[in-house]
């Protein structure tokens, strides 16, 4: 399972925080970055919220033919 929280945190070091029901990501000084309604089962699938693509459709329009949007 992969849980989308914007293209300004690739390829960083977070902190993920698992509860029963969501699922919690921080940066390492501890600012909280997105929380995610907590998925189960192994299904392949990415997480995501709208407001987390935005920055990157913004940047690249043609991309949203092939967003979760």
């Amino acid at each position: 399972m992969k849980y989308y929280v914007g293209d300004a945190y690739s390829g960083q070091r977070v902190h993920v925080g698992l509860r029963a029901f969501t699922l919690e990501v921080r940066t390492l000084a501890g600012e909280q970055i997105a929380t995610h309604t907590r998925v189960y089962g192994s299904q392949a699938a990415t997480v995501h919220q709208p407001q987390q693509l935005l920055a990157g459709l913004i940047r690249k329009p043609a991309a949203f033919l092939n967003s979760a949007l």
